[in-house]
């Protein structure tokens, strides 16, 4: 069998080749841009405006888009050493960025996943579509092969008879090889006839041969083609996938960065509340009976009057159902109902916002002094009572993952006045950190 044009499909195979690596290079220079922050933060989808043809112009010139400040063009100071987004801002305009950014990088990741499936779908198809044609050039190549060993035997004998024929017309003097001639002649013109007849079959099956190998080279190509840009978007995606992690790592330091920001605040907060509480105390200066019932106002008086109220009552475990307390913000005492184990109560007039409820309150040795009534008189002017040091809050607590693993609940069950309506709802205490706001 003879051997088709090697050198033909093999400097085509080269020029592909040689079109990858210098397709590969371009995407090295170029990996340094690979995700404009303007384009990433805007919206904007990469692959569905880039065509395969231009993709490597389109990741040079990607990013004149609108960015996350609402401004035109590149974004600076927005990466760090190694070239990836770092948000601005307070915590809570970083974490906002990063998870607007993260967004947009998973779902580049999946029309990345989506175009990769494509181009590999195609790479089978031009695969299959090689071998087809291979099998085909080497089925015109065999069918050449047989033309041209017909077209050599049939020379051959066309040679032989030629020169048989020449002898008989030499030896022909007399007349009596002129059957022999004859014959001879006639036998020469069939072979020259099958001669051309098998050049013309040599000569289409050559052209058809040619038109296989050039189809053959075109699939090596588009093969080569996508190859390429399988290698190009598979380095993309892993890019993305890679910033994508590194943006999750620095959301998470901005949330427990924030929670911290947010637990010092609200230490500060307690404390000042804390301080207040004491100041009321300070100032309330709480020495007997008298003068503990003098914090009360007039309206509150009137209401335990009116509803018949008993500061005096116990629960059955023995804790007091109300207690007199300083509020944080009013500096004024009130009178809470209590909650049957003395850790949460409610204002019994609905005192302002920032004193209707106690929470969490516990014994504390530099806390604020607490009351509770045994004896009082019919107007409510002079009582017996019992006092301890508390602390407490008097608004409803937040609870925020400080440790990055999800907020955690205990079997405790707490009442706190969620949604400000002055009454308590029943919930699972946290077990987390909590923070307290107004």
């Amino acid at each position: 069998m003879s051997s088709i044009n090697n050198n033909f499909l093999t400097n085509k195979i080269n020029s592909a080749t040689s079109g990858l690596t210098n397709a590969q290079n371009a995407l090295e220079s170029a990996q340094g841009n690979l995700f404009d922050l303007n384009s990433l933060l805007s919206g904007d989808s990469f692959i569905s405006k880039t065509s395969s043809a231009n993709m490597f112009d389109a990741m040079n010139n990607y990013g004149n888009t609108t960015g996350i400040n609402g401004t035109n063009g590149q974004l600076s100071g927005m990466t760090d050493q190694n070239g990836y987004f770092v948000a601005t801002g307070s915590y809570a305009s970083q974490i906002q960025q990063y998870q607007q950014y993260i967004a947009q990088l998973e779902q580049q990741i999946q029309e990345y996943e989506q175009q990769l499936q494509e181009y590999k779908t195609q790479l089978e198809t031009e695969k299959a579509n090689l071998e087809a044609t291979n099998e085909k050039i080497a089925t015109a190549q065999q069918e050449l092969e047989n033309y041209e060993n017909q077209k050599q035997a049939k020379e051959a004998e066309y040679n032989s008879v030629l020169a048989q024929l020449n002898q008989a017309k030499a030896n022909n003097e007399d007349g009596k090889q002129d059957t022999v001639i004859s014959s001879l002649t006639s036998k020469l013109n069939g072979l020259s006839t099958e001669i051309t007849t098998l050049n013309t079959n040599i000569t289409v099956k050559t052209g058809q041969l040619q038109n296989y190998q050039a189809q053959a080279c075109t699939i090596q190509a588009t093969i080569a083609d996508l190859e390429e840009k399988i290698d190009t978007t598979e380095t993309l995606k892993t890019t993305a996938e890679v910033q994508k992690a590194d943006a999750q790592e620095k959301l998470c330091a901005a949330q427990k960065a924030k929670a911290a920001e947010d637990a010092a605040k609200a230490r500060k907060k307690a404390e000042a509340e804390a301080q207040s509480k004491k100041e009321t105390q300070e100032k309330a200066n709480i020495t007997d009976g008298e003068s503990l019932m003098s914090q009360l106002s007039d309206e509150t008086k009137d209401y335990i009057k009116d509803n018949n109220i008993d500061l005096t009552e116990t629960y059955e475990n023995g804790n007091a159902k109300y207690a007199i307390a300083p509020g944080d913000t009013d500096g004024e005492y009130h009178v809470y109902e209590m909650d049957e184990s003395g850790t949460n109560g409610s204002s019994i007039t609905r005192a302002e916002l920032g004193n209707n409820n106690l929470y969490n309150m516990q014994d504390c040795d530099d806390g604020v002094n607490v009351y509770t009534v045994t004896d009082t008189n019919n107007d409510l002017s002079d009582c017996d009572y019992e006092c301890s040091t508390k602390s407490y809050n008097t608004e409803s607590p937040l609870s925020f993952d400080l440790n990055g693993d999800g907020v955690k609940t205990s079997d405790e069950l707490i009442r706190y006045d969620i949604d400000g309506d002055g009454k308590l709802d029943t919930i699972n205490d946290s077990a987390d950190a909590i923070l307290v706001f107004d």
